[in-house]
């Protein structure tokens, strides 16, 4: 069993990317729900 104590558990990766439509989308709507907010505030 002396092969399992030197043995090297695998490293998790964890890769989790947005696809760029989301992206766009996301940036998009963040100024129009500011000037949303900020119209009904007048």
């Amino acid at each position: 069993m002396p092969d399992e104590e030197n043995a090297v558990a695998p490293q998790p990766v964890a890769r989790l990317v947005h696809p760029r439509a989301i992206r766009w989308l996301h940036w998009i709507n963040f100024p129009l729900l500011m000037v949303m907010i900020w119209s009904g505030l007048r």
